[in-house]
């Protein structure tokens, strides 16, 4: 499985999503933040684009605002757990 955490570049967002992660996860390792909707699409490009994972990560870098999302993604492409962050819901 490979982990992402993409977040908005607004600012106390990485530092507030951190916090969220470590709650969420607390053994886990955090996964490098990826901020902004760039790095979003550019992880979504690198993926095929009929892959669950690539529409999802797509669908979430048109949203506007602030976010913070965990994506959990597995070997088949597919989304295995989402988190946002900020609110601390589960989106998949």
């Amino acid at each position: 499985m490979t982990d992402y955490m993409f977040i908005c570049s607004c600012s106390g967002v990485k530092e507030k999503s951190a916090k969220a992660f470590k709650i969420l996860k607390p053994d886990a390792e955090m996964p490098e933040p990826l901020v902004g909707k760039d790095r979003m699409r550019a992880v979504a490009d690198r993926m095929p684009s009929d892959s669950n994972a690539a529409k999802y990560i797509q669908a979430l870098a048109k949203k506007n605002g602030r976010f913070a999302y965990y994506v959990s993604v597995d070997d088949k492409l597919n989304i295995a757990e989402m988190y946002d962050l900020l609110t601390g819901k589960r989106l998949a």
